[in-house]
């Protein structure tokens, strides 16, 4: 927001075309728009074969929530804080949108699978994976590592 906002100030192009005119008041348009990308996003990461979850997250980002963000950026740099109020408004219905159907959805595949409302590691220890350090893992990124619980041993008696 304050990129575009430091580029509107510096830059003499203040015209708005089309494009941000439609971003300064949300549509149903914009939330059908916001809604299919979290459906696509969530259809992404819950495939097992794909390494493209990062790459449905940022599409998500780059489709619904980059652009209300710079227009955001422009009405405040140019000092008209209607726009901005509006670019504000289709922001927050498009995140809250991707919000609740990503929710939702992980919610539903959840409950399918049998797991609604048990815990999910049952038997089983997980930690973020990271780099070693002296005294054990240091979490990083979204990766799990998961191991399974060491076995008893019968007692000697």
């Amino acid at each position: 927001v304050g990129g575009a906002a430091l580029l509107t100030i510096a830059l003499p192009f203040h015209e708005f075309n089309p494009e941000i005119t439609s971003r300064t008041f949300p549509t149903a348009l914009d939330l059908l728009i916001a809604i299919f990308v979290a459906v696509a996003a969530v259809a992404s990461a819950v495939r097992t074969n794909s390494d493209s979850a990062s790459t449905a997250a940022g599409t998500a980002i780059g489709i619904a929530l980059i652009p209300p963000l710079c227009v955001v950026g422009l009405g405040l740099g140019i000092r008209d804080f209607e726009v901005a109020q509006g670019a504000t408004m289709l922001f927050v219905t498009n995140l809250t949108a991707i919000l609740f159907v990503s929710v939702v959805s992980f919610w539903a595949l959840d409950a399918r699978r049998g797991h609604a409302g048990e815990p999910h590691h049952r038997g089983r220890a997980s930690a973020p994976a990271g780099p070693k350090a002296p005294g054990g893992t240091l979490p990083s990124g979204p990766h799990r590592v998961t191991a399974e619980t060491p076995p008893r041993l019968p007692d000697p008696r």
